[in-house]
């Protein structure tokens, strides 16, 4: 006799814990950025989370350990900064300049006719072009789409997805 869940059997695909690989976890900055997984900066305004983002960025393209680590584990590497917020000529470079940053190292998407989004393919096209290894974007609201809402879970949740497998398949920080 069939209970009132086996009635109508539903075609499924499940997955085995044991049929999964399990993969190594390497590190950008252990244990607080992985490389080939999307990392989320979070604080207050005014608190430094865009300074921080251009100290990572200087350590990255120049090759020097990040804070708490012996060593590093990628030669001078390339940088992804997208910020919104701050103007570049007069915050962002004077900034990477005066941590040391390797500027021919750290590039920006030009989105002066175009809006960027996190679902925008040439995210994925500049990782690629520059084989970057850290990808910032600053702040992250305000590359959500216009038909998106970050107080709405499922809203944003594809986003966020797609930026995610732009990670896993680019192997950034």
């Amino acid at each position: 006799m069939l209970d009132k869940y086996s009635e109508s059997l539903v075609e499924v695909e499940t997955l085995t814990a044991s049929d999964i690989e399990t993969k190594v976890i390497e590190w950008l900055w252990k244990p607080l950025l992985p490389i080939g997984s999307a990392c989320l900066v979070i604080g207050d305004g005014g608190s430094g989370k865009s300074f921080l983002t251009c100290a990572l960025a200087t350590a990255v393209s120049t090759g020097r350990p990040l804070p708490r680590m012996e060593e590093t584990f990628l030669p001078p590497s390339d940088v992804l900064i997208q910020n919104t917020e701050n103007p570049w000529n007069s915050v962002i470079k004077p900034r990477l300049e005066m941590l040391g940053a390797d500027c021919t190292r750290i590039h920006s998407i030009n989105d002066s006719t175009k809006r960027l989004t996190l679902t925008d393919e040439r995210i994925e096209a500049a990782i690629r072009k520059h084989n970057v290894k850290l990808v910032i974007l600053d702040p992250l609201q305000s590359m959500i789409d216009s038909n998106s809402s970050m107080n709405r879970s499922e809203s944003i949740r594809p986003a966020l997805m797609h930026l995610e497998k732009v990670a896993e398949r680019t192997q950034f920080g």
